[in-house]
């Protein structure tokens, strides 16, 4: 009796893939901010502002974007009332990008871009404009939520007029926190 011969092995095929959600998706993001501005040394104000965007995926762990913010840094008046520090009304448009640590909740994030506003004292009302630069961390709150703190320097120019210095170049720093819902 003749054996038959051995079955030939199948090749070796990879399972499908499965369809697992990723946890970083482009799409639209809304924020809300609040903390302390820094604008005139040894005084802190508070300020308020909301920002939305959209990023987009661009690796594993990384989404950039662009964004438009608008926010209110307040003022503050002396015993009798009047204005010693103006309050500014700005708004901002720019880049974002976010950087997750591998696959954890944990997260980086960098903003840069174009600002403009409006001081508003006692008796004036003057434009200020100039660039922003700003860096934080977040931590994720599940895939729609997330909570961030956010240290942000607005660099604006001002015109003098005196026998010494033409145009100086003077900064606000803002210190805030954030959280953000992303659809």
């Amino acid at each position: 009796r003749r054996q038959a011969p051995p079955a030939p092995v199948p090749a070796y095929v990879a399972p499908a893939p499965r369809e697992e959600e990723q946890r970083l998706k482009s799409g639209m993001f809304l924020g809300a901010q609040g903390g302390e501005a820094k604008v005139f040394e040894g005084n802190k104000q508070d300020m308020a502002g909301f920002n939305v965007g959209y990023r987009w995926r661009a690796g594993p762990v990384t989404l950039v974007g662009i964004e438009v913010a608008t926010g209110k840094v307040d003022g503050s008046k002396d015993a009798d009332g009047f204005v010693v520090i103006p309050t500014v009304d700005f708004g901002s448009i720019g880049g974002t990008a976010r950087f997750n640590f591998g696959d954890t909740p944990v997260f980086a994030l960098v903003r840069m871009g174009y600002w403009g506003g409006e001081a508003k004292g006692e008796d004036y009302t003057e434009r200020v404009y100039g660039a922003y630069l700003g860096a934080g961390l977040g931590v994720d709150i599940g895939k729609h939520f997330s909570l961030s703190a956010l240290y942000t320097n607005y660099l604006y120019a001002d015109e003098y007029y005196d026998d010494y210095e033409d145009i100086t170049i003077n900064r606000a720093e803002v210190l805030s926190f954030g959280a953000e819902v992303r659809f």
